[in-house]
């Protein structure tokens, strides 16, 4: 009898151990900060992360802080993707990415542009994915003598595009100065014809989800349209679509997935 007792332990132990694997540790998360922010402003988000899953890799990059947030964001996303890279490569089942205001185009730019990227969730947090356009803190501390009116004069020249928030400036007034001059916003969000467009929505499409997060209220993203999917029901309702129905320049963010171009 105990032999038998004996066997049915240990066949019991081998359904469940083949039923029941060991939980698969949770997927390491990635951290980029936003314009004139750096890795130590989070820290409150790593300690929370770190409280609400246990054992969770939380790693809050610490590039580009402060001023040097200003450099152009072609430039951020080359030195954030040699930053990424061996986190990823030690992520078999992939990465989390979080990303705050600027660092979300940043993110973007780097899901676009990596090829063998794993990222399972991409979590936008008040991140300007259509550009801006309107008079905020940040705005009136880094251009005090000029009006988002006139900004364009700055912004659409080889000069200005050497500021990160210029690469971003959406102007719907100077529509045709932003499509020709903006080096990263216009190729990014496929208004601007360029033959890595196909590629770069092939890449986009490797990640399972997309959290877009933003409101009216933070008083840093303007138009806060400007973060907000289209398709997604909690967007701003009867939210403008364009400069037309908008003299300000509330825009959507890009329609999900992205188009091919023609």
């Amino acid at each position: 009898m105990g032999s038998l007792w004996g066997l049915w332990a240990l066949l019991w132990g081998l359904f469940w151990g083949v039923r029941c694997p060991p939980p698969t540790p949770p997927r390491p998360v990635i951290v980029v900060h936003g314009l004139l922010d750096s890795a130590r402003d989070f820290g409150r988000l790593q300690e929370f992360i770190a409280e609400s899953h246990p054992g969770t890799n939380v790693s809050v990059l610490d590039l580009f802080d402060r001023g040097q947030s200003l450099r152009p964001l072609w430039v951020q996303v080359e030195g954030f993707r040699r930053a990424v890279e061996p986190i990823m490569a030690n992520a078999a089942g992939g990465v989390h990415l979080i990303c705050y205001s600027q660092g979300g185009l940043i993110c973007r730019a780097l899901l676009c542009t990596m090829e063998q990227h794993n990222v399972h969730s991409f979590i936008s947090l008040a991140a300007p994915q259509m550009g801006q356009y309107g008079d905020t803190q940040y705005l009136r501390w880094l251009f005090p003598r000029h009006m988002k009116s006139n900004l364009y004069r700055l912004c659409y020249t080889a000069l200005g595009q050497g500021v990160s928030i210029c690469n971003y400036w959406n102007d719907p007034h100077h529509r045709d100065l932003y499509l020709n001059s903006s080096d990263f916003l216009a190729p990014l969000n496929d208004e601007r014809l360029h033959p890595n467009a196909s590629a770069w929505k092939q890449n986009l499409l490797r990640i399972r989800n997309l959290i877009l997060i933003g409101g009216p209220d933070d008083g840093v993203i303007t138009p806060w349209q400007s973060r907000c999917d289209p398709k997604n029901p909690t967007a701003a309702l009867k939210a403008p679509r364009g400069p037309r129905d908008d003299p300000k320049g509330a825009q959507m963010a890009p329609k999900w997935p992205p188009k091919s171009p023609k």
